[in-house]
């Protein structure tokens, strides 16, 4: 009896290969498969992250802020020129200018006027005039001093030579709240011409308003003839 042949092993070895192939796929698959469920697991169970910007610990407290009072200074009536100063008026309680006015006559006298937006309310008090010459050589304050609203003395001081001088408080008065008052000739002429001014008021040692500017950074207006 003739046996049958066997068949060729070349066949066999063709049909196992995409079985190999098929159950490589499966486990690369289910390799994937767990990763991402893994991977999806943990965003799941991790607290998301709070910015710091939006975490409680570390904003600032906010308290809340008082509206800012509107200001109460008003504008000046008109505009300075060399001879004289228009203020900014109710900037100051008292002592608050409202003009200074300056004149300088043929002869060299300086009349000085005073305007305030209120009666003297201090017992002691001045207004005085800053004055310098063109080419900065000399400087003067011309004051009055002033005692319950009524002159008590006139003086020009010179800064640079401290040099100070009495003058004649019949030369100045108070009307209300208009002080006038008296450079003589004898320093009027030391001025020249186009010399450069602001007026102040004091108490004490403190300078409560000016004319033009603020008592930290006066303005200095050119006076020319």
């Amino acid at each position: 009896m003739t046996p049958e042949p066997s068949e060729p092993s070349v066949n066999r070895r063709v049909a196992v290969v995409p079985v190999v192939v098929g159950v490589a796929l499966l486990v690369v698959f289910a390799v994937v498969l767990t990763v991402v469920v893994t991977l999806a697991a943990a965003s799941t169970n991790e607290e998301p992250a709070i910015p710091v910007a939006a975490s409680s610990s570390s904003a600032p407290s906010l308290a809340p802020r008082a509206p800012e009072p509107e200001s109460t200074v008003v504008a000046p009536a008109g505009e300075s020129s060399g001879n004289e100063c228009v203020d900014f008026t109710r900037e100051v309680a008292s002592l608050d200018i409202e003009s200074v006015l300056v004149a300088q006559s043929d002869r060299e006298e300086v009349a000085i006027e005073f305007s305030l937006t209120a009666p003297f309310d201090q017992n002691s008090s001045q207004l005085g005039i800053y004055a310098e010459t063109a080419d900065g050589e000399r400087a003067y304050q011309f004051l009055v001093e002033l005692d319950d609203g009524e002159i008590d003395e006139v003086s020009a001081y010179e800064l640079y030579r401290d040099d100070s001088d009495s003058l004649d408080t019949d030369d100045a008065e108070v009307d209300g709240s208009t002080v006038r008052f008296l450079i003589p000739r004898s320093i009027g002429k030391k001025l020249g011409d186009d010399w450069s001014w602001f007026g102040f008021s004091a108490a004490g040692e403190s300078t409560i308003d000016t004319c033009p500017g603020t008592p930290d950074a006066p303005e200095y207006l050119i006076f020319g003839r």
